[in-house]
């Protein structure tokens, strides 16, 4: 399944977005473009406009979104706590930070790292940063008129970093140097950890070109704040720069000349060896988009970053934004499953009483025919019991093989019918089937119409001897009645 996620780096001077996809196929970046940003005074009129722009050229629908914000926006502190528990800081950093902060702890948004460079001291020593909530609030709510609500709300630069950290491998000791239209963002990495981030403006000459001398004396400042506040000797062995401010500038020979290290510029695409789904657009610039595709690459590697997405500001879940809705769905889903089960219940019920009464007929139809049997059984023994029972009772209904012959009784009774013409007046009255004969009774016309009888069933091929048990006259209807004996 693939996921796309926004990267949307936000400047004083421009908004930049990369949308990138990721499947189990692999990772490339689909679309990319800046915004820039005229007027830098009007923060959320230029970065509707900017935005705006964004989404109308860029399909950005179902995506992940992560935000850098301005680095000048953010306030960073070092400081020392006497435990680790990430818990306890949380509940006592804004108490241990109020005395250095300009503005009251209760309007600001912090968030924090713990930095581990030295296993000597019992203290924790945190990065720290924090953003005005009334800032942060312009910020997502001109973002959510665009129906974009980030995951990620982090430092402008800081992106870059994190990701250098995890692809590239680097020296004990580097900066990453982030640079914008009038700020540098100053990120110190030692033992592989952030330690600092500062954030100093540069000053111009009369051309409207930074100076470079402005830009080495913030860089030695950083330096050396970064020593005394972590008691470390820090010699950064190299320097990675990013941002739009390195685009049209040659800061790399001075940087190289005033700390005396290296100097590399950062192209995640090629240390990532991230592949476009087209043509990269004309506007691609390493150093202008790093930030942007970071952030990307933040969500799609599960990296852990600052986050202002806290508090008040914190993303709401599935459960909470929903809450009513799946509680009231929940309820009707319930209640018609008890519907469901109560329905089949007595449908269940029912049936089980049908059963019964059809079984009970069928044990009263058994033994109305059979009634010398007296252990009735269970339904599907009592259909073999019956049929033993119907096999049985066709046998008694033959003739006994004693005699020679299996003998139907309707053989019998076709023999009879054969033998005795139409012409002959008789009435049968009864018709007893042995065992080894076959006891005829009725009435006939005369004397000789009974000989005759007897004369025709003698021919029959199934009987053996004919016998006139009796014949005589009735004198009330002038018939004469007769008993055959038949033997088999």
């Amino acid at each position: 399944m693939s996921r796309k996620i926004l990267g949307l780096d936000i400047r004083h001077d421009s908004v930049t977005a990369v949308l990138v996809e990721t499947s189990i196929k692999g990772t490339w970046i689909e679309e990319a473009m800046i915004q820039p940003i005229h007027q830098p005074t009007e923060i959320v009129k230029d970065l509707t406009f900017a935005l705006e722009n964004i989404t109308q050229k860029m399909n950005i629908s179902g995506s992940i979104c992560s935000v850098s914000l301005p680095p000048d926006f953010i306030s960073f502190r070092n400081i020392q706590v006497p435990f680790n528990e990430k818990k306890k800081i949380a509940q006592i950093l804004p108490f241990e930070l109020e005395p250095t902060l300009p503005m009251p702890v209760e309007d600001l948004i912090i968030d924090f790292h713990t930095i581990k460079l030295s296993i000597k001291t019992s203290r924790t020593d945190l990065f720290t940063a924090s953003i005005q909530k009334s800032l942060l609030r312009h910020y997502t709510d001109t973002l959510s008129v665009f129906n974009i609500h980030p995951k990620l709300i982090t430092i402008g630069g800081y992106s870059p970093t994190i990701c250098m950290m995890r692809f590239v491998q680097t020296k004990d000791q580097w900066l990453c140097v982030d640079m914008d239209g009038g700020h540098a963002t100053v990120i110190g990495v030692a033992s592989g950890q952030i330690g600092m981030v500062r954030t100093f403006p540069f000053t111009f000459d009369e051309s409207g070109t930074p100076i470079d001398s402005s830009i080495s004396m913030g860089l030695q400042q950083t330096l050396a704040g970064f020593e005394e506040m972590l008691h470390v000797d820090f010699q950064p062995e190299t320097v990675y720069l990013t941002g739009s401010g390195f685009l049209n500038s040659n800061f790399d020979h001075e940087i190289e000349r005033s700390l005396e290290c290296t100097v590399q510029r950062i192209d995640l695409v090629h240390e990532k060896n991230i592949g476009f789904k087209n043509d990269p657009p004309d506007s691609w610039q390493p150093a202008q988009m790093n930030n942007a595709l970071a952030l990307a690459l933040i969500e799609i590697e599960g990296l852990h970053s600052l986050n202002f997405r806290k508090g008040p500001f914190a993303e709401k879940n599935l459960w909470a934004e929903h809450k009513k809705r799946i509680t009231r769905t929940g309820i009707f889903f319930i209640l018609a499953l008890i519907s469901a089960i109560t329905y089949f219940l007595f449908d269940f019920i029912h049936m089980q009483q049908t059963i019964h009464q059809i079984d009970q007929q069928i044990d009263d139809a058994f033994t109305a025919t059979f009634p010398e049997v007296k252990n009735i059984k269970g339904s599907f023994l009592q259909y073999q019991q019956l049929q033993a029972e119907l096999n049985a009772l066709k046998q008694r209904n033959l003739i006994s093989k004693e005699s020679g012959a299996n003998i139907r009784a309707i053989d019998i009774l076709n023999q009879i019918s054969k033998n005795i013409p139409n012409e002959i007046d008789v009435q049968f009255d009864r018709l007893v089937i042995g065992d080894d004969d076959v006891q005829i009774t009725g009435d006939t016309d005369t004397l000789i119409s009974v000989d005759n009888m007897k004369n025709r069933l003698e021919k029959a091929s199934l009987f053996k001897n004919i016998t006139i048990t009796s014949a005589n006259r009735d004198q009330s209807s002038s018939r004469v009645r007769f008993k055959l004996k038949v033997q088999l």
